[in-house]
């Protein structure tokens, strides 16, 4: 994320469908494989951008019981 002035930036997730939310990490919902379309915001305390619906692709677990993490990244740009 980067802003014109040097502020800070604070990502928000937002609610969607097939996956749950706790603070900014997203959880696919169980046996959930495709694309999550996850709403996101940027603010730097000042301005917040629009939304931005980030694309995250969930693939299928080789191991169902073994947990994983989610990276992703985007470009914002607070105008």
């Amino acid at each position: 994320v980067f802003d014109s002035i040097g502020l800070p930036a604070q990502l928000t997730v937002l609610a969607g469908t097939n996956y749950s939310l706790n603070a900014n990490t997203i959880t696919p919902s169980a046996g959930f494989v495709g694309e999550l379309t996850v709403p996101v915001t940027v603010s730097d305390g000042w301005l917040s951008s629009e939304v931005f619906n980030a694309s995250v692709t969930v693939n299928a677990a080789i191991d169902p019981d073994q947990g994983g993490q989610i990276t992703w990244m985007t470009n914002f740009q607070l105008l």
